[in-house]
């Protein structure tokens, strides 16, 4: 998936420190994650083409994610900028 993954207008990005890049994409909806050693992208949060938000167990709903920071926890805070909210990702 690495060669093959297409990004739609990323936003933000985050780094780890555990060797994965997190990137946001408001149009798509969703966070997706990079594995820096191997190039695999997939999505951890949202659903592609399904906006709103939706909490509970991932990957749940965003409507347009924007800004993104990595905690130390692994988890991830996510700012929506449609909604006017932050999200913690677990």
């Amino acid at each position: 998936m690495g060669d093959s993954a297409r990004f739609n207008a990323p936003a933000g990005l985050a780094y780890d420190g555990r060797g994965h890049l997190f990137v946001t994409e408001p149009d798509n909806h969703v966070v997706r994650r990079v594995t820096i050693d191997t190039g695999e992208v997939t999505t951890v949060v949202g659903v592609a083409s399904e906006r709103g938000i939706k909490t509970g167990p991932l990957p749940g709903r965003l409507n347009s994610p924007y800004g993104i920071a990595a905690l130390a926890t692994g988890e991830l805070l996510i700012s929506d900028r449609a909604e006017n909210v932050v999200l913690l990702a677990r």
